[in-house]
């Protein structure tokens, strides 16, 4: 390993030839080529490393801003479980840098976009069914109604007031304040498993084998059962038409009742839990968007902001006790977001 070396306040420059001096370390060599990858919504950055005919992968976590502990414990779970994540190899948790093995570069969401993907979305169900069989590694935060008051709070700061600029009346504000009561209310009601938080296609690879690759787990709670599948079927960064979600969700149901998951016997309470988790997940969304913007200057999410706000807005019209809420979103939220984002 390489000598440990203070990083966490360091430009991303630094970082940078900070993470190259530490693969030197761990690699016993200079002669390497490292590559920047696509990031994510997160302060985390990946880089391709090529050196003696191997690839693998880099990460860079500054530690002030990202738990790489939770990234290490839950990647020794996830592999426990036979479920398909990065091995690691160099790990300095100080420096928050992480040297693993490189799953490829196909996500499902590439595949989603180009073919008809029905068995790779059965086998990124049945990998979501084992890791909810698998207990969780203690200790997870529970995502209970505290953790999801606050980021729907979030969504108003971010959203409403800042990337809208809406000035809420009382009214309005009682309004929300009772939609998240009851988004909280419906998913405390559900099963609680280990549950992902991001799974969807851009952190789900198709590995050369067929399998699919788990990416992106450290944030992973104990939460409701259908967080991670309404995440998969209703994704932020693909759609999937009618059919097919509810061929998934079907799929999913029967497999999870087999094996004593859920009760067997009300599929339409199944779903009324799952279109209300979505709501919640996608309000959450929708503010880390905004915020990528706002705060960080950067303007990549943006884009997906549309299909995130649609998927709120189709199911607040199907349920009665949404409909002040859909009124709210059709009469101030959408006309606001057309000013600044014209179809």
């Amino acid at each position: 390993m390489a000598k440990t070396m203070n990083t966490s306040t360091l430009s991303c420059d630094n970082r940078l030839e900070a993470l190259k001096a530490w693969l030197c370390g761990c690699l016993k060599t200079t002669q390497f080529h490292i590559t920047p990858l696509a990031g994510d919504a997160s302060f985390r950055r990946y880089f391709r490393v090529q050196h003696n005919n191997l690839i693998q992968i880099a990460m860079d976590a500054p530690p002030e801003l990202e738990d790489s502990h939770s990234f290490v414990a839950i990647q020794q779970h996830l592999a426990a479980c036979a479920l398909h994540v990065p091995k690691l190899y160099h790990v300095d948790l100080a420096q928050g840098f992480i040297l693993m093995s490189d799953l490829g570069d196909t996500w499902l969401w590439h595949e989603a976009l180009s073919q008809n993907t029905a068995d790779l979305y059965q086998k990124a169900i049945n990998d979501l069914l084992t890791l909810q069989r698998c207990a969780a590694p203690q200790p997870l935060a529970i995502f209970d109604a505290n953790f999801m008051h606050k980021e729907l709070s979030l969504f108003t700061h971010w959203f409403l007031e800042g990337y809208l600029k809406l000035s809420l009346s009382n009214a309005e504000q009682t309004l929300l304040t009772s939609i998240f009561s009851q988004l909280t209310a419906a998913a405390e009601t559900q099963p609680y498993y280990f549950t992902h938080r991001d799974y969807h296609s851009r952190n789900l690879m198709v590995l050369a084998t067929g399998d699919m690759g788990i990416l992106d787990f450290q944030d992973a709670v104990l939460g409701p059962i259908t967080y991670d599948l309404v995440s998969l079927l209703r994704d932020c960064y693909v759609t999937l038409d009618s059919a097919q979600v509810q061929g998934h969700l079907t799929y999913y149901f029967q497999k999870a009742t087999a094996l004593g998951l859920l009760p067997a016997d009300n599929f339409n309470s199944f779903q009324r839990c799952f279109d209300w988790m979505g709501l919640q997940r996608h309000l959450k969304a929708i503010f880390i968007f905004a915020r990528k913007w706002l705060r960080d200057n950067n303007p990549n999410f943006l884009n997906d902001i549309p299909r995130t706000l649609n998927y709120i807005l189709a199911v607040s019209s199907q349920y009665v006790e949404l409909a002040d809420f859909h009124v709210f979103l059709n009469t101030r939220v959408l006309p606001a977001f057309e000013k600044i984002y014209p179809s």
